[in-house]
């Protein structure tokens, strides 16, 4: 990928969108993930990250929507079944986050034991 093609990617987007969350400017990092969901619809990760960014707003059903779309392209993403988890936290609905979390520590096991290639 030569440089111009990658300030036009969706990861460039998602990059962007991860420097302004780890600046705390989640509203900021909320519209790269959108448009980076625009450019790769079918990316879990864009999904993944904007959900992150609305629990930080404590927007925990906006949360929730967004990693249950990562997790319908991505069955075993662990780290947003975690994240849901959280977000069910944040809604004071713990047997739905002990779901959730229960679920992600599941697929992140289960990569630590898939053969290398």
């Amino acid at each position: 990928m030569v440089k111009n093609d990658l300030e036009k990617s969706a990861f460039k987007v998602v990059w962007d969108g991860l420097n302004a969350y780890e600046s705390g400017d989640y509203q900021a990092a909320i519209e790269y993930f959108q448009k980076a969901i625009e450019m790769e619809p079918n990316a879990s990760y864009g999904y993944h990250y904007l959900g992150k960014a609305f629990i930080k707003q404590k927007k925990y059903e906006k949360a929730i929507d967004n990693f249950e779309e990562a997790i319908k392209i991505k069955p075993d993403y662990a780290e947003a079944w975690l994240q849901m988890g959280l977000a069910y936290l944040g809604l004071g609905k713990e047997p739905k986050a002990a779901e959730c979390i229960k679920r992600g520590n599941q697929f992140a096991s289960m990569k630590d034991k898939k053969p290398v290639r």
